[in-house]
């Protein structure tokens, strides 16, 4: 993403209710987003599932508060 202009691009994203990300994002008052290309879409479908087990084969380090993805694909 890149804007020529001083006003910075918007990113919407849309969280379920009921979700615990809504509900640590509502907590904290923080929300991290991982920016995918097209080469990445087993990454994205490992999000795109509920429950912590997405996150499994994927690096990723921690923020305090916010969960980092390195290199965006599968652990070696």
């Amino acid at each position: 993403m890149a804007s020529h202009s001083l006003t910075l691009p918007t990113v919407p994203a849309s969280m379920d209710n009921p979700s615990r990300l809504l509900g640590h994002a509502r907590r904290t008052g923080r929300f991290g987003l991982n920016i995918l290309g097209v080469h990445q879409v087993v990454l994205a479908t490992a999000f795109a599932c509920s429950g912590l087990e997405k996150f499994d084969g994927i690096a990723c380090s921690a923020i305090p508060g916010i969960t980092e993805v390195g290199a965006g694909g599968p652990r070696p």
